[in-house]
């Protein structure tokens, strides 16, 4: 999900649950729900690298099995 509609869902959350703040607090919920967002979107692009990672990593181990058993016949 994109950083901006991350954002706006918080906001929203927040504004169900604290439907009366002032300018002060609605500005530092604004940059709480951001913050949010933004480690929500860093968990997710970390999740993606890891598992790109993992992928790549049983691609080589099947790929050495593979040479194994090639050696082996030979």
């Amino acid at each position: 999900m994109p950083l901006k509609a991350n954002r706006s869902k918080a906001i929203k959350e927040l504004d169900v649950t604290y439907p009366q703040m002032t300018e002060e607090q609605e500005k530092a919920a604004a940059e709480q729900a951001t913050a949010k967002a933004q480690a929500d979107q860093a968990a997710a692009a970390a999740k993606a690298k890891s598992d790109a990672l993992a992928a790549a990593q049983k691609a080589a181990t099947d790929a050495q099995a593979n040479l194994a058993k090639l050696q082996a016949s030979n």
